[in-house]
């Protein structure tokens, strides 16, 4: 596996343990994630990687963001029910089964059934698409783009000025 760009010494950064969860929360999660997670490509642990780097990410959120984000895991666990498409919580369903239904929320007409689901995959998805394992799964590698902002930012500090090859995206007014 490639090597990751690592944090620099001086940012003082500590990895968080996972954010404790109760056991039947923790079930919803893990549920969850299998029913938004793509189907391919199939990844051995993927499941476990993504709950405990999700769970570390949650750790630096303000505690009750924590506690609505659990709140939101028993919800979505029990839209089949509340929706009316089983009689039965994500966490009993095959994962395909419970990705259809969750992404039937998508679809809802009041927003914050969208949001509630929005919320889940973009803590979920975001980490997925950021393990090395699947950035090698998509033949994809970051690092030359991060090494570039790294040294960017060390060229600002020591007092460099930006250049326009230093832009992502479109500059002001649109242009590239």
């Amino acid at each position: 596996m490639p090597e990751p760009v690592s944090r620099h010494p001086n940012d003082g950064w500590i990895l968080a343990d996972p954010l404790p969860m109760r056991p039947s929360t923790h079930r919803a999660f893990l549920a969850i994630i299998a029913a938004l997670l793509p189907p391919e490509p199939v990844l051995p642990g993927i499941l476990e990687q993504v709950d405990d780097t999700t769970r570390r990410l949650l750790r630096y959120m303000h505690p009750l963001m924590s506690l609505g984000f659990c709140v939101m895991l028993h919800l979505l666990d029990w839209s089949p029910i509340w929706r009316l498409r089983s009689w039965r919580r994500i966490r009993s369903l095959a994962p395909s089964r419970g990705s259809e239904i969750l992404g039937g929320l998508a679809h809802s007409r009041f927003a914050p059934i969208r949001l509630l689901l929005m919320g889940a995959k973009g803590a979920i998805l975001s980490t997925y698409f950021d393990l090395p394992a699947v950035h090698e799964a998509l033949h994809h590698d970051p690092r030359p783009f991060m090494r570039g902002r790294i040294a960017l930012r060390q060229r600002l500090l020591a007092g460099g000025a930006p250049t326009e090859a230093d832009l992502i995206g479109p500059g002001p007014g649109g242009k590239p």
